[in-house]
C-alpha cells in the first residue's frame, strides 16, 4: 500500500505540474482573414506560449489590503518649513476610514480653505501618490471613475507660482463597487 500511495501522490503532482505550466497554441489566419487559435497546427501557423494565469483566493478584506497598501507606497512629503497660521486646507468629505459605496467610482471631495482675502491660490488633490487635479475653487471637487478598494487623498494649497503654503492631513478611504460579470 506505501508504494501505491506514493505513486498517486505523485501522479497528481505531475498532473497538477502540467496543469499550471505554460500551454503552447497555433495560431493562424485563413482565408477569409479570421484568426484561427489551435491546439493542433495548421498550414501556416504560428506557435504561440501562453502562460498559466496566476489564480488567487478571494480579495482580502479592505483593512487589510489598506495596510499592505500603505507599507508599499511612501508618503506624501511633509514640508520641511513652518506653514503659516494663517493658511490652511482641510478634506471635510470623505472622511478618515471612511467606506464609500459609488458602483461609478464617483466621489465628492469637499475641503475648507483658510487663506488671505485677495490670495489666489492652487488647489492640488493627491491620489495615492499621484497629483490627479489642479483647480483654483474649494467648490466640492468630483473625482471619477476611482477603482474599488483602499485610496489615500490629500489635499494641498500653492501659492500662484507653486509654492507650497499648507496641505492638509492624509484621508484614507475604500471605495466600494459592485463586481462586474
Amino acid at each position: 500500500m506505501g508504494n501505491k500511495f506514493y505513486f498517486i501522490i505523485s501522479l497528481l503532482m505531475a498532473v497538477n505540474f502540467a496543469a499550471n505550466a505554460a500551454t503552447q497554441v497555433y495560431r493562424s489566419v485563413d482565408d477569409e482573414g479570421n484568426v484561427i487559435f489551435s491546439d493542433r497546427p495548421q498550414a501556416n501557423s504560428q506557435t504561440q506560449t501562453i502562460e498559466s494565469p496566476t489564480i488567487m483566493d478571494a480579495q482580502p478584506d479592505a483593512g487589510e489590503a489598506l495596510k499592505r497598501l500603505k507599507s508599499r507606497r511612501p508618503e506624501y512629503q511633509k514640508p520641511k518649513f513652518s506653514i503659516s497660521s494663517k493658511r490652511a486646507i482641510r478634506i471635510l468629505s470623505p472622511s478618515d476610514a471612511a467606506n464609500i459605496r459609488s458602483n461609478s467610482g464617483e466621489l465628492s471631495v469637499d475641503l475648507a480653505l483658510e487663506k488671505g482675502e485677495s490670495e489666489e491660490v492652487i488647489i492640488e488633490l493627491i491620489l495615492d501618490g499621484l497629483v490627479i487635479k489642479k483647480q483654483w475653487t474649494a467648490s466640492p471637487i468630483k473625482l471619477y471613475s476611482l477603482d474599488r478598494g483602499p485610496h489615500t487623498l490629500q489635499a494641498v494649497l500653492l501659492d500662484q507660482n507653486g509654492k507650497l503654503m499648507a496641505q492638509s492631513q492624509a484621508v484614507n478611504f475604500n471605495i466600494l463597487r459592485a463586481t462586474k460579470k
